[in-house]
């Protein structure tokens, strides 16, 4: 096996022939490559082999004090509440925001990963402790984060509100 730098430019770099196999996201290029090629697409989940963690938004200390950050924490979660819902329709309200970009396959593919199962018990958009962990420490054992790093250095659900799911 030979590994190729292809930047995020997996479903070309397959679709033309330049890479046998991408590394993407499953509720993206996944369905991309599908349709594009119109061929059977075939994936391997590498979530067991090697800790991810998902999407979030990001703040610094300064920004996570005060009022703005809960309100735009729960701002997330009623949108994420009203996506899950009916994405046909948070789709639809968004084209005047994003324009032709992204497509309502990727958006309805997005959904399961928006709704696991940490999320249905613990709130959407909450972050699941132990794959933090995991992420954490396979970050220290590749020297890219510092030995004393905690998961818990990274993330918080301090702003989550439990009751949306």
């Amino acid at each position: 096996m030979r590994l190729s730098s292809i930047g995020f430019t997996q479903v070309d770099a397959v679709r033309a022939g330049r890479v046998d196999a991408a590394v993407g996201y499953a509720n993206n290029d996944v369905l991309q490559l599908a349709r594009t090629s119109g061929k059977r697409v075939y994936t391997l989940d590498v979530t067991g082999a090697y800790p991810m963690v998902g999407v979030g938004l990001i703040g610094t200390g300064k920004s996570l004090s005060g009022d703005l950050a809960k309100k735009v924490v729960r701002a997330a979660q009623r949108g994420l509440k009203f996506t899950v819902a009916d994405p046909a329709r948070a789709f639809k309200l968004a084209q005047p925001v994003f324009g032709s970009s992204g497509s309502l396959d990727v958006l309805r593919a997005s959904v399961p990963l928006m709704t696991g199962p940490y999320a249905q018990a613990n709130g959407l958009g909450a972050m699941n402790p132990a794959a933090w962990t995991k992420a954490v420490a396979a970050l220290v054992k590749q020297g890219k984060l510092p030995a004393n790093a905690k998961a818990t250095d990274y993330y918080t659900n301090a702003y989550i509100s439990k009751t949306l799911k």
